[in-house]
């Protein structure tokens, strides 16, 4: 999303989700009030149901998983519940939207405009693979497939402000502007390990005095843990292990980085 702001495929994050995909006017007016922001901060007011009753298929999640036309299912069944800008809810409604403004505004499908903006660029040492439905939109919420060394590459990319070697890759801006979290209120009651927050599709564990440890977190335990204080990367591949949750695994990194940071006796 940085790359193709700072290209000018899009305007800015602050436009309307309406301008890029304006058949949602059709569905519900309120979509005007809703921007690319909202959607990368996962408070865009859609409606959204972790819940899985019967009839299976009915359900949020497996909708945005396992229907085999996504593109339709981010038109037709997002749902306004209340105002934009209010209140933190994971969902995957908003990836498939943001997918549907990449798309669009650059004219390649995201994998190969993820592929030709920074997996050719940052020496990645294995191919990739990313997910689609039957109609080749990809599982914009989950579904990228790649081998731990090339994860901590993506790591070293926003440990490194964007720039890989010599070249910046991601503007730096764009960097601390997503990576970096805000402390916000309406995390507060979210079930993390300590007060984490949500920017830009990244989670981020603030820090008031120093540059604060960011991290990507995959459906099933994979993550990418990025500490810039501790100079650090550190990647986990792999199902969630018997007694731990993306928490219990958190705290084990953090208490891992805070060990470094000690001053050797």
């Amino acid at each position: 999303m940085g790359i193709a702001i700072h290209e000018g495929a899009i305007g800015n994050i602050e436009d309307p989700i309406t301008k890029y995909v304006p058949e949602l006017e059709k569905e519900d007016i309120r979509f005007r009030d809703i921007t690319i922001m909202h959607l990368l901060k996962m408070q865009s007011g859609l409606s959204y149901s972790h819940n899985i009753s019967f009839p299976f298929v009915t359900g949020d999640s497996p909708k945005t998983y396992y229907h085999p036309n996504l593109r339709k299912v981010a038109i037709k069944h997002s749902k306004i519940e209340q105002k934009p800008g209010i209140k933190f809810k994971y969902n995957n409604y908003n990836a498939l939207l943001i997918g549907l403004v990449l798309e669009r505004t650059t004219g390649k499908s995201i994998s190969k405009y993820l592929e030709s903006k920074i997996w050719q660029k940052i020496g990645t040492e294995y191919d990739a693979t990313w997910s689609t439905d039957e109609n080749n939109f990809e599982k914009m919420e989950s579904g990228f497939n790649a081998r731990a060394i090339d994860f901590a590459k993506i790591g070293k990319l926003a440990l490194d402000n964007g720039k890989w070697q010599n070249n910046q890759i991601v503007q730096s801006s764009w960097i601390d502007e997503s990576m970096q979290p805000k402390m916000d209120s309406t995390y507060q009651n979210f079930s993390n390990p300590k007060f984490w927050t949500y920017n830009y599709l990244w989670w981020g564990i603030p820090e008031k005095n120093t540059k604060s440890d960011f991290m990507a977190i995959g459906n099933l335990g994979q993550i990418i843990y990025v500490s810039p204080r501790a100079n650090t990367i550190i990647v986990r591949n792999g199902d969630e292990a018997e007694l731990f949750d993306d928490s219990d695994w958190i705290i084990l990194f953090q208490n891992f980085i805070e060990n470094t940071l000690k001053p050797k006796e």
